[in-house]
């Protein structure tokens, strides 16, 4: 295998320069340090380029494979893998977007088996030329040797309530030694200082106040504490709840990055199943269409015949009808090659029709946003007019979007009934009002803004602001 790379490497890295545009000469030797490095190691390596030739593989590879490198390297991307002709364009532009740079795929061997495998690519520039650097692994093999898998959130700390007496604790829910991982006598009597100095202000119902401490190896953490009065056998006491703030903020953030990554993985996910919708099933409905309608033109079909293929046939231009709306509604193609305002203005107009919404749109010629805010707001506006259709008895909705030099807002408003009273005070439970509302704020606090809500019997108005000027970044691990 010690020819692989000769076999096929990019023809930018077989010259003298190296890879790349590199000039100084103490990177002259780079190209046979590369091939060492490549040929040698246990990840499998390749290059692809823009028409999905393998033009690299590593003897790793090809090892795993049971193909040659030259024969790998007369192959296309969809020799070897699920993916078909037909939606290479899009996965390619799908990581040149940073939609995706880690993927797993089903490599076929050459004895016919299937290799379960996970690739990290990087997209480089190389004269002008792209290619992919996909560095692979057997995916069984990560599984069998992957760590054990952390708690997605810390461990919660159990809250401590304390009965007081003039300012003394009399009691305490926590029989064990230590509170909040400090020695118990420690919180006692630091809740007991600050209970005797906020004397003043506790002759209120409720009183919340926070203090920071520290642990036995120094390290600071915030404890939030709310004082209420109460009354045990006719006698004035006061009721402490202590809760360690700092871990519940953990807690929260870490909660928070879990929401964005489930949010943005849901977004991939309808990608990939509207691509192979209009692919696979698309393609194969419309091949037996023209099938049906070949049958159709047959001489010498009795009518019984043909009146089952002509029904046959209507039904599969039904299908094929619902699954490209099905494929669009997943995830609108325009939304990546025009942008935010022309994806919106097909959606509305394609919604008004199958509702009888009317929807009045307000959507100037803005410049293209950033693709996780615009598929924000995309995903908000049909949550929206969805809520609108399902819930609010409005007969229209109006749709206004404006863009500034450092935000985008958009204000999404019907004319029906207004929301159920609580729902925006949080009084009524998920279970009654659904994930839309929380959903939608999500997904805009992920990104640094908010969303707003306004409610009346008139109607409901959703105002969306989010951050976008120069330097944008997501407030989370979106």
């Amino acid at each position: 295998m010690s020819n692989s790379w000769n076999e096929g490497s990019p023809p930018e890295a077989r010259r003298e320069r190296g890879w790349g545009r590199i000039s100084s000469d103490g990177a002259k030797s780079l190209p046979d340090f590369a091939r060492l490095f490549a040929e040698q190691a246990d990840q499998w390596i390749s290059w692809i380029d823009a028409d999905a030739r393998l033009v690299f593989v590593n003897p790793a590879l090809c090892r795993a494979m049971g193909y040659s490198a030259a024969e790998l390297c007369s192959l296309r991307v969809w020799d070897v893998s699920p993916t078909t002709e037909e939606s290479w364009p899009l996965l390619w532009s799908e990581i040149k977007q940073g939609l995706s740079r880690s993927i797993v795929a089903e490599l076929r061997t050459r004895s016919g088996g299937v290799l379960p495998a996970q690739f990290d690519i990087k997209l480089v520039t190389v004269d002008d030329a792209e290619y992919w650097i996909c560095f692979g692994q057997d995916l069984q093999d990560l599984r069998e040797h992957a760590p054990p898998p952390e708690p997605l959130l810390p461990q919660p700390t159990a809250d401590a309530i304390f009965i007081l007496n003039k300012g003394t604790v009399v009691d305490c829910n926590r029989t064990d030694q230590d509170l909040f991982g400090c020695p118990r006598r420690q919180i006692v009597e630091e809740l007991e200082t600050m209970v005797r100095r906020m004397a003043p202000d506790l002759r209120g119902q409720d009183f919340t106040f926070a203090w920071q401490s520290r642990r036995p190896d120094a390290s600071p953490f915030n404890i939030e504490c709310t004082i209420s009065r109460i009354e045990i056998e006719g006698h004035a006491r006061l009721l402490a709840v202590a809760v360690d703030a700092t871990a519940r903020r953990k807690s929260e953030h870490t909660l928070a990055q879990l929401s964005g990554r489930l949010l943005q993985m849901q977004d991939e996910e309808r990608r990939r199943i509207a691509r192979e919708l209009h692919d696979t099933t698309g393609q194969n409905l419309g091949a037996l269409s023209i099938n049906l309608s070949l049958l159709l033109a047959t001489a010498g079909l009795d009518s019984r015949a043909r009146e089952m293929l002509e029904e046959s046939l209507a039904l599969t231009e039904a299908s094929v009808s619902e699954i490209r709306t099905m494929s669009y509604l997943l995830h609108p193609p325009l939304l990546d090659e025009l942008g935010l305002v022309s994806a919106l203005r097909v959606y509305c107009d394609g919604y008004a029709e199958r509702t009888g919404l009317e929807i009045e749109l307000d959507l100037p010629t803005i410049p293209r946003l950033p693709q996780a805010i615009e598929i924000a707001l995309f995903r908000i506006v049909q949550e929206g007019l969805a809520n609108i259709h399902r819930h609010s008895g409005s007969p229209s909705a109006t749709l206004r979007l404006k863009h500034f030099p450092d935000r985008v807002e958009l204000e999404v408003a019907d004319h029906g009934r207004g929301l159920p009273p609580g729902t925006l005070e949080g009084e009524m439970t998920a279970s009654r009002i659904g994930v839309g509302i929380a959903g939608m704020r999500e997904r805009a606090r992920q990104l640094g803004g908010r969303l707003t809500i306004g409610s009346s019997e008139t109607g409901t108005t959703l105002h969306i602001v989010l951050p976008c000027g120069a330097g944008w970044q997501p407030a989370a691990d979106w």
